[in-house]
Formats: C-alpha cells, sequence, structure tokens
C-alpha cells in the first residue's frame, strides 16, 4: 500500500509493505536471516552507507522460571544500526517463534523507517514481515524504489 498526503512544508510520502511468509518457509526465513538481510540493505541503501555484514549482539532476558521474556539483537550502534526487539510466542508445549519490532538507527533527517515481523516456528498463516518508510527527504523517492524492488524479490545488491 502506498500513499502521499499534504504537510506544512511540502509533501510527506509513505511507503507500506507487508510480505506474507509461507508456513512451510518460516524456518528457511529464519535461519538464513532473510528478514535483517533485507532490513539492513534497506537501511544501508537509504542513508548511503556500506551494508552491516557483522554478526549481531543478541541479548535474552527469562524470567524467574527461565523461560524467555524477550529478545534484543543489535546490528551496527545506536548511530548506524538495526535493532530488534522480539517478544517470544508460546503455547503449552513451550516457544515456537517470535514477533519482533525492527528499528532503524542513522537516517537521514526527513527519512523515517519502522518494520514489524511474526516468525511461528509451527507454520500455518499469520507470518509476516513488514515495512514502512515515510518523510519528506528529497532521497525518499529513491529509498522507497530501492524497498519495492528488494521486498519484491530482487537482489539486495541491486
Amino acid at each position: 500500500m502506498e500513499y502521499s498526503r499534504q504537510r506544512d512544508k511540502g509533501i510527506e510520502q509513505v511507503y507500506e509493505a507487508r510480505i506474507p511468509v509461507p508456513g512451510q518457509d518460516v524456518r528457511r526465513i529464519s535461519k538464513t536471516k532473510v528478514i535483517e538481510k533485507t532490513l539492513l540493505a534497506i537501511l544501508a541503501f537509504c542513508c548511503e552507507r556500506a551494508r552491516i555484514l557483522k554478526s549481531p549482539s543478541t541479548d535474552i532476558q527469562y524470567d524467574a522460571q527461565g523461560n524467555p521474556v524477550v529478545r534484543h539483537e543489535r546490528y551496527g550502534t545506536q548511530t548506524y544500526g538495526l535493532f530488534l526487539r522480539a517478544e517470544p510466542i508460546r503455547s503449552g508445549i513451550g516457544v515456537h517463534g517470535e514477533t519482533g519490532t525492527w528499528t532503524f538507527h542513522g537516517l537521514p533527517a526527513g527519512i523515517r523507517m519502522s518494520a514489524e515481523s511474526r516468525l511461528d516456528m509451527r507454520g500455518g498463516s499469520g507470518n509476516f514481515y513488514a515495512v514502512r518508510i515515510w518523510g519528506d527527504n528529497l532521497r525518499l523517492s529513491r529509498c522507497i524504489a530501492f524497498a519495492r524492488r528488494v521486498l519484491a524479490g530482487e537482489s539486495i545488491d541491486g
């Protein structure tokens, strides 16, 4: 879904995409880090910087019974990076996936991005990742065009 709207000082563009993840692909998407690679490519393009290739730092917090409560994963830094806050999807038999909120750091003035994801290792429907890009920077239309291409399956090196 795409739309534009007027702002006091120009036009703000908004781009939103929701990518469904078929149940049979959830484990592969998770293992190969498709979401992370895609979001890091979009961040790098929009910031006109090198893609972050270094492994993330990860922190998992547990409750008193030893069950995971939240997982934080950080690629890069607060100056330039991609951060994930993930909460477990659980049932009576344990944890089998997570929902995540992604934040982008180091974006140029006038460009904002957010993303969310849901991966349930049991498969089924309802698994996805979604990206929202908005703002009023002159470079924004190029960021949106790049995001549209990579989210449609084009190489992230394109």
